[in-house]
């Protein structure tokens, strides 16, 4: 892994965390954790929707 190790979404395993520009979120975080000192930007649809949990986001 490039940077640190996150539970996944299972709860029983390991997987690399996400790292700048990677995707991040979802339900569940099931598009993935974002690394230390990183944050998932989720960014509202461009037709004007409501986010919703289901959302895929981008670390930064």
């Amino acid at each position: 892994c490039p940077g640190s190790i996150v539970q996944g979404v299972c709860g029983c395993c390991y997987t690399c965390a996400s790292q700048r520009n990677e995707s991040c979120g979802g339900t569940f975080g099931i598009y993935g954790t974002c690394d230390r000192g990183l944050r998932c930007v989720i960014r509202p649809p461009l037709n004007g929707d409501s986010l919703t949990e289901y959302e895929a986001g981008v670390c930064e």
